[in-house]
């Protein structure tokens, strides 16, 4: 008799990607629990920007939140790798790894206070949190356009709501170029062109919602692979 088998994602795979899943999860959870606990529900969030959380009494949630996603986002490419979505060195790899390797730059380096002025810590995280953003869609692109060139794409719908978030993601950071372009040759300041605060909410969820539907389709992912066994009776 002729059978054929569909080999699953295996146990470790799906295992380190319900673990990233679940640390993607809990970092949102407690960066959106501090706009409504205080002092920190006290922040304006269409101007204060999330790392402003850093800075207050609340600071050790904010920036535990953070490593968790950097962490998190780590098991994630490893997940890739071992289920063969990603080779280990490619530019899908390197990105999402800069990604983590940039929002754990975010946590380390505190933000700038402004009402002391500049800081060598206060550049090194706003350089850490460009590289994050940037990466992150470059990567999440690479290793979607990979995936959808091959002939059988299990999880097709959870890579179609990656794909849309990180196109999202792309066309809003190229409309924040234009503003801020825009505003510094009409002679204004850039951050006066742009809701700081709003801005970045925006991209940490379009970005965060790429993470969860690649961590999401790993988990329970299944890899079409069939293969013929011939059973004699």
């Amino acid at each position: 008799m002729l059978s054929t088998t569909t080999a699953t994602a295996s146990p470790p795979v799906r295992q380190l990607a319900a673990l990233s899943l679940a640390g993607i999860v809990v970092a949102g959870i407690a960066v959106a629990a501090l706009h409504f606990v205080p002092p920190t529900s006290r922040l304006d969030p269409y101007h204060e920007t999330i790392s402003a959380y850093g800075l207050s009494e609340l600071g050790w949630v904010f920036n535990g939140a953070v490593v968790l996603l950097a962490l998190s986002s780590l098991l994630l490419v490893v997940a890739l790798v071992l289920d063969k979505q990603l080779k280990p060195l490619s530019v899908g790899t390197v990105m999402l790894t800069l990604w983590a390797v940039g929002m754990a730059g975010v946590a380390a380096f505190e933000k700038t206070n402004w009402a002391i002025g500049p800081s060598v810590a206060g550049s090194i995280h706003r350089a850490a949190s460009i590289v994050a953003f940037l990466a992150l869609p470059i990567g999440a692109g690479w290793l979607i356009g990979t995936a959808l060139r091959r002939p059988v794409v299990p999880g097709r719908g959870l890579l179609v709501a990656a794909l849309v978030f990180t196109v999202s993601s792309v066309v809003y950071m190229g409309y924040l170029v234009w503003m801020v372009a825009d505003a510094r040759s009409a002679g204004a300041q850039w951050w006066q062109a742009i809701p700081l605060g709003l801005t970045e909410r925006i991209l940490v969820v379009l970005e965060v919602g790429v993470l969860i539907c690649l961590a999401l389709r790993t988990a329970r992912s299944v890899t079409k692979n069939p293969r013929s066994v011939t059973n004699v009776r």
